[in-house]
């Protein structure tokens, strides 16, 4: 590995950390994926990360916090692993987001937007098994608990 090409890959990791914030897996993958060396990568991976600009923990934190309110907490976990977040910074970054949050108010707000209208009055009706089972395939797919889900649909039923 020489010199010319670890000042390469640093240059390259600040030119892709302009764009969006990445994790440390997202911006290894793409600087290999751009035929770096991995040793490289790796040095340039820890360069950027000497000044602040990448940190998996403060992305996972911002990632949950703009799309809780539209996406359940086993869907974020999900997304975040697939982007390389560690497990462990995950459930202590999303404990805390989802400390006072009441997962059947989300539900209930979602439900409100997809079927739009009020709860009660939007929901199908009971004698529609078809339809609530459609409704629960869609809300547990979504990642929601069929615990919270109940609950959720409990307050207007």
């Amino acid at each position: 590995m020489n010199e010319d090409e670890i000042k390469k890959a640093r240059l390259r990791a600040l030119a892709i950390l302009t764009d969006r914030d990445k994790t440390e897996k997202e911006l290894l993958d793409k600087l290999k994926k751009e035929g770096f060396d991995p040793e490289a990568a790796l040095d340039a991976l820890e360069y950027v990360k000497g000044y602040g600009y990448i940190d998996d923990e403060r992305y996972a934190r911002a990632f949950a916090s703009y799309r809780m309110e539209k996406k359940s907490r086993r869907q974020l976990e999900y997304e975040l692993l697939k982007r390389g977040i560690d497990k462990e910074v995950i459930r202590e970054v999303l404990s805390s987001l989802y400390e006072d949050v009441d997962e059947s108010a989300l539900i209930a707000a979602y439900l409100e937007k997809k079927l739009g209208g009020t709860l009660p009055g939007c929901l199908p009706d009971r004698s529609d098994e078809k339809a609530w089972a459609k409704l629960y395939r869609h809300l547990t797919g979504r990642g929601y608990t069929m615990e919270n889900i109940k609950r959720a649909i409990s307050h207007f039923t």
